[in-house]
Protein backbone atom coordinates (compact mmCIF):
# COMPACT_ATOMS: atom_id res chain seq x y z
CA UNK A 1 0.00 0.00 0.00
CA UNK A 2 2.93 2.20 1.02
CA UNK A 3 3.92 1.85 -2.78
CA UNK A 4 0.20 3.08 -4.33
CA UNK A 5 0.26 6.40 -1.43
CA UNK A 6 3.87 7.53 -2.97
CA UNK A 7 2.81 6.75 -6.20
CA UNK A 8 -0.20 8.76 -5.84
CA UNK A 9 1.40 11.64 -4.16
CA UNK A 10 4.22 11.93 -6.44
CA UNK A 11 2.11 11.66 -9.83
CA UNK A 12 -0.34 15.20 -7.90
CA UNK A 13 2.24 16.53 -6.32
CA UNK A 14 4.24 16.86 -9.89
CA UNK A 15 1.05 17.96 -12.14
CA UNK A 16 -0.03 20.37 -9.14
CA UNK A 17 3.18 21.56 -9.57
CA UNK A 18 3.31 21.78 -13.50
CA UNK A 19 -0.29 23.63 -13.17
CA UNK A 20 1.30 26.13 -10.32
CA UNK A 21 3.84 26.84 -13.21
CA UNK A 22 2.01 27.17 -16.13
CA UNK A 23 -0.37 29.80 -13.80
CA UNK A 24 2.78 31.69 -12.98
CA UNK A 25 3.60 31.71 -16.49
CA UNK A 26 0.36 32.74 -18.36
CA UNK A 27 -0.99 35.31 -15.32
CA UNK A 28 1.90 35.72 -13.30
CA UNK A 29 1.88 36.94 -9.44
CA UNK A 30 -1.71 38.68 -9.04
CA UNK A 31 -1.82 41.83 -7.30
CA UNK A 32 -4.84 41.92 -4.00
CA UNK A 33 -7.32 43.47 -6.45
CA UNK A 34 -7.27 40.03 -9.25
CA UNK A 35 -6.84 38.14 -6.47
CA UNK A 36 -10.12 39.46 -5.06
CA UNK A 37 -12.05 38.49 -8.53
CA UNK A 38 -10.09 34.89 -8.87
CA UNK A 39 -11.61 34.25 -5.15
CA UNK A 40 -15.62 35.61 -6.18
CA UNK A 41 -14.80 33.12 -9.39
CA UNK A 42 -13.67 30.48 -7.10
CA UNK A 43 -16.49 30.73 -4.93
CA UNK A 44 -18.92 31.07 -7.66
CA UNK A 45 -17.86 28.36 -9.25
CA UNK A 46 -18.18 26.19 -5.79
CA UNK A 47 -21.61 27.02 -5.88
CA UNK A 48 -22.13 25.64 -9.46
CA UNK A 49 -20.11 22.10 -8.43
CA UNK A 50 -22.55 21.79 -4.90
CA UNK A 51 -25.73 22.45 -7.53
CA UNK A 52 -24.46 19.76 -8.96
CA UNK A 53 -23.26 17.27 -6.85
CA UNK A 54 -27.04 17.46 -5.68
CA UNK A 55 -28.37 16.86 -9.01
CA UNK A 56 -29.73 20.31 -9.47
CA UNK A 57 -27.60 21.24 -12.16
CA UNK A 58 -26.45 19.24 -15.05
CA UNK A 59 -23.35 19.18 -16.70
CA UNK A 60 -20.32 17.16 -18.13
CA UNK A 61 -17.34 17.63 -16.34
CA UNK A 62 -14.23 17.57 -17.85
CA UNK A 63 -12.55 14.16 -17.74
CA UNK A 64 -10.97 11.10 -19.50
CA UNK A 65 -13.51 7.97 -19.99
CA UNK A 66 -11.20 5.55 -18.76
CA UNK A 67 -10.10 3.17 -15.38
CA UNK A 68 -6.83 2.20 -14.54
CA UNK A 69 -6.16 -1.27 -16.24
CA UNK A 70 -7.10 -3.73 -14.52
CA UNK A 71 -4.48 -6.25 -16.05
CA UNK A 72 -2.29 -4.44 -14.38
CA UNK A 73 -2.73 -6.96 -11.29
CA UNK A 74 -1.59 -9.57 -13.35
CA UNK A 75 1.58 -8.17 -15.41
CA UNK A 76 4.06 -7.57 -12.77
CA UNK A 77 5.57 -7.74 -9.07
CA UNK A 78 2.46 -6.32 -7.18
CA UNK A 79 4.61 -3.44 -5.52
CA UNK A 80 5.30 -1.88 -8.81
CA UNK A 81 1.66 -2.40 -9.89
CA UNK A 82 0.49 -0.82 -6.79
CA UNK A 83 3.11 2.22 -7.50
CA UNK A 84 1.51 2.43 -11.17
CA UNK A 85 -1.53 2.30 -10.15
CA UNK A 86 -0.82 5.17 -8.00
CA UNK A 87 0.53 7.32 -10.56
CA UNK A 88 -1.82 6.26 -12.57
CA UNK A 89 -4.72 7.25 -10.25
CA UNK A 90 -3.33 10.20 -8.34
CA UNK A 91 -3.24 12.79 -11.08
CA UNK A 92 -7.09 13.06 -11.42
CA UNK A 93 -6.01 13.68 -15.17
CA UNK A 94 -6.15 10.15 -16.57
CA UNK A 95 -8.71 8.73 -15.44
CA UNK A 96 -12.48 9.07 -14.36
CA UNK A 97 -13.21 11.87 -11.68
CA UNK A 98 -15.95 11.25 -9.17
CA UNK A 99 -16.36 14.35 -7.67
CA UNK A 100 -16.38 17.60 -9.21
CA UNK A 101 -14.48 19.84 -6.62
CA UNK A 102 -11.23 18.12 -8.22
CA UNK A 103 -11.39 20.88 -10.84
CA UNK A 104 -11.50 23.87 -7.94
CA UNK A 105 -8.50 22.42 -6.78
CA UNK A 106 -6.89 22.71 -10.15
CA UNK A 107 -7.86 26.01 -10.84
CA UNK A 108 -6.91 27.23 -7.08
CA UNK A 109 -3.51 25.88 -7.92
CA UNK A 110 -3.12 27.69 -11.55
CA UNK A 111 -4.14 30.77 -10.08
CA UNK A 112 -2.16 30.76 -7.25
CA UNK A 113 0.68 30.85 -9.61
CA UNK A 114 3.33 29.04 -7.64
CA UNK A 115 4.78 25.74 -7.80
CA UNK A 116 5.24 24.42 -4.57
CA UNK A 117 1.64 25.34 -4.13
CA UNK A 118 0.38 24.02 -6.52
CA UNK A 119 2.27 20.97 -5.44
CA UNK A 120 0.81 21.01 -2.12
CA UNK A 121 -2.81 21.15 -3.10
CA UNK A 122 -3.58 18.64 -5.62
CA UNK A 123 -1.44 16.35 -3.32
CA UNK A 124 -4.86 16.60 -1.30
CA UNK A 125 -6.25 14.96 -3.92
CA UNK A 126 -4.23 12.08 -4.74
CA UNK A 127 -4.04 11.59 -1.12
CA UNK A 128 -7.73 10.84 -1.29
CA UNK A 129 -7.48 8.67 -4.21
CA UNK A 130 -5.03 7.27 -2.19
CA UNK A 131 -7.05 6.53 0.84
CA UNK A 132 -10.12 5.08 -1.48
CA UNK A 133 -7.84 2.52 -2.39
CA UNK A 134 -6.29 1.52 0.90
CA UNK A 135 -9.67 2.14 3.29
CA UNK A 136 -11.92 -0.60 1.65
CA UNK A 137 -9.60 -3.62 1.72
CA UNK A 138 -8.19 -2.31 5.40
CA UNK A 139 -12.02 -2.58 6.93
CA UNK A 140 -13.29 -5.35 5.06
CA UNK A 141 -9.80 -7.34 6.22
CA UNK A 142 -10.17 -6.32 9.88
CA UNK A 143 -13.26 -8.05 9.81
CA UNK A 144 -11.55 -11.17 9.70
CA UNK A 145 -13.87 -12.59 6.62
CA UNK A 146 -13.02 -12.06 3.25
CA UNK A 147 -17.06 -12.64 2.25
CA UNK A 148 -17.21 -8.87 3.17
CA UNK A 149 -15.61 -7.73 0.83
CA UNK A 150 -18.40 -7.77 -2.30
CA UNK A 151 -20.72 -6.58 0.44
CA UNK A 152 -19.43 -4.08 0.68
CA UNK A 153 -18.31 -2.95 -2.16
CA UNK A 154 -22.31 -2.88 -3.01
CA UNK A 155 -22.66 -0.92 -0.18
CA UNK A 156 -20.27 1.71 -1.15
CA UNK A 157 -21.83 1.51 -4.65
CA UNK A 158 -25.19 2.17 -3.33
CA UNK A 159 -24.13 4.76 -1.13
CA UNK A 160 -22.53 7.03 -4.80
CA UNK A 161 -25.79 9.59 -4.08
CA UNK A 162 -25.23 10.44 -0.50
CA UNK A 163 -21.68 10.43 -1.18
CA UNK A 164 -22.29 13.01 -3.62
CA UNK A 165 -24.31 14.90 -1.13
CA UNK A 166 -21.67 15.20 1.34
CA UNK A 167 -19.07 16.28 -1.54
CA UNK A 168 -21.78 18.84 -2.09
CA UNK A 169 -22.31 20.12 1.58
CA UNK A 170 -18.31 20.31 1.47
CA UNK A 171 -18.77 22.95 -1.49
CA UNK A 172 -21.37 24.44 0.16
CA UNK A 173 -19.11 24.51 3.39
CA UNK A 174 -15.92 25.93 1.16
CA UNK A 175 -18.26 28.98 -0.79
CA UNK A 176 -19.30 29.96 2.55
CA UNK A 177 -15.96 29.77 3.85
CA UNK A 178 -14.70 31.84 0.58
CA UNK A 179 -17.36 34.42 1.05
CA UNK A 180 -16.59 35.18 4.51
CA UNK A 181 -12.94 35.54 3.97
CA UNK A 182 -13.81 38.03 0.79
CA UNK A 183 -15.72 40.31 3.01
CA UNK A 184 -12.80 40.19 5.30
CA UNK A 185 -10.44 41.65 2.99
CA UNK A 186 -12.44 43.59 1.40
Amino acid sequence: MLANFAGSLVSSFLLGSLIGTLGALLIGRLVTGQLFWIWISIAVLSLILALREFGWLHFPIPQLSRQTPKQWFDSSNPIIVAWWWGIDLGSGLTTYVTFSGYWLLVLVAFSNGSLLYGGFILSFFGLGRALAVWLPPTITSSLKNACYMPKFQNVLLESRPYLHKWHGYGLFGLTFALIVHLIILR
